[in-house]
């Protein structure tokens, strides 16, 4: 597993998101949080730290930006792509388990998400394991019982019975990713889009992407660029353009 080490600004980063959220929680500001919280969470901000950076590695494997990290939402996710809502769990890296914690039991189907990904990570350093929908979690947990490392009571699916990374509805992979020289001229290509899901590579440099729609285009690796589409007629122009140029 090729580990994902976050630079000395994001880790600082996550440090002082645990010491602000370990603050709110003492003020009162998040009781729904805490009512769920165990193992001292609200009040450990390296634990909160910890979570924080397991988030930023999936989303630096994803190629998605940083910032909405931060930013206080009410939000029941903690990362979207184009195709999915994305609850994330995080274990050591020698962790076995994708765990729900079994306060959050009686909340698990109100939750809004789609499907959950476990990330293992020592501090600032870790890689994505796989990934699961939240229907098959549901089906295929089981229960930890008396003896068990875990709390009985708690939730969980082992590793073995997650999903490949690279299976995640909406992925791009890194062959997709470098931007051509031959490319003129060369723009950075954005791995996720409104209604884009990236299918398979065409050819050198050339790719399948798929509209929410159902529609399939072939455009260059590294011309398509981020814009919201229409309705599909729905595909915007800059998609449009790059199907063009390729027809011709």
């Amino acid at each position: 597993m090729k580990l994902i080490e976050l630079d000395r600004a994001t880790t600082e980063r996550c440090v002082q998101f645990g010491h602000a959220i370990v603050q709110r929680y003492a003020a009162g500001e998040t009781p729904r949080s805490l009512a769920v919280s165990s193992h001292g969470a609200e009040s450990n901000p390296r634990v909160q730290a910890r979570a924080k950076m397991a988030e930023c590695i999936l989303a630096v494997w994803l190629g998605l930006a940083l910032d909405p990290l931060f930013e206080q939402s009410l939000r029941p996710w903690d990362l979207r792509t184009a195709r999915s809502r994305i609850d994330v769990k995080q274990t050591g890296l020698n962790g076995q388990y994708l765990i729900w914690p079994k306060r959050k039991n009686d909340i698990f189907a109100a939750k809004e998400f789609d499907l959950l990904v476990l990330v293992k990570n020592d501090w600032n350093a870790g890689a994505p394991r796989g990934w699961i929908e939240k229907e098959d979690f549901f089906r295929l947990k089981s229960v930890a019982g008396e003896g068990h490392k875990l709390d009985p009571g708690t939730w969980y699916v082992d590793q073995e019975l997650l999903e490949a990374m690279d299976r995640l509805p909406g992925y791009v992979p890194p062959v997709a990713l470098p931007v051509l020289a031959s490319f003129a001229p060369p723009m950075a290509f954005a791995p996720r889009f409104e209604r884009l899901e990236w299918v398979d590579v065409v050819g050198p440099g050339i790719g399948r992407f798929r509209c929410d729609c159902g529609q399939e285009i072939v455009a260059e690796i590294g011309v398509i660029t981020r814009s919201r589409a229409k309705n599909c007629g729905c595909l915007s122009p800059a998609l449009v353009s790059t199907r063009r140029r390729r027809a011709a």
